[in-house]
């Protein structure tokens, strides 16, 4: 009720105060539980302000329960990636990472995050690959892709040059 502790009122008063509200709720519910009525968009900007505060773990377990019901979601499947990475997960974040990349749209951040994810396995050719993948795609994304690859590459001894698109 606010500010007052267990404050108690007639049905009638507390009806038409809920009204003004437009009957406004809150449903507090374990991470990855998803309301049966969430909206795709509310639920993922939940799970993005949630993540600042929330263990790796806990994240990981909302954006799962996200790609379950919204499977064709990219911000769903980076945030499951990140948070498996995060964990040192590297099925779960290699999976999630190609997932995303698979989907429609922009497919560089996810192919960059895969080709972190590789490299942290001392998988480094097939990082260097799938990131010379990321640069090729372009977009926004691409400093952040090229700039993995120059570390990818400097890492491994290869060499600097960047791939043509």
């Amino acid at each position: 009720s606010g500010t007052t502790q267990r404050l108690v009122t007639p049905m009638d008063t507390f009806d038409r105060t809920w009204s003004r509200s437009g009957r406004w709720a809150m449903a507090a519910l374990r991470p990855g539980q998803l309301p049966s009525t969430v909206e795709e968009a509310d639920y993922l900007q939940a799970a993005l302000d949630f993540e600042k505060l929330a263990t790796p773990r806990q994240s990981l377990q909302v954006y799962e329960a996200a790609v379950l019901r919204w499977p064709a979601n990219r911000l769903a499947w980076l945030g499951a990636g990140n948070n498996a990475h995060r964990l040192e997960d590297w099925v779960r974040a290699e999976r999630a990472f190609a997932r995303a990349a698979d989907l429609p749209g922009d497919p560089a951040p996810a192919l960059n995050n895969l080709a972190l994810t590789l490299a942290a396995q001392g998988r480094v050719t097939e990082a260097i690959a799938v990131a010379e993948q990321a640069v090729a795609a372009g977009g926004a994304f691409e400093a952040a892709a090229r700039a993995t690859l120059a570390q990818l590459r400097a890492s491994h001894g290869a060499s600097t040059a960047y791939p043509s698109r």
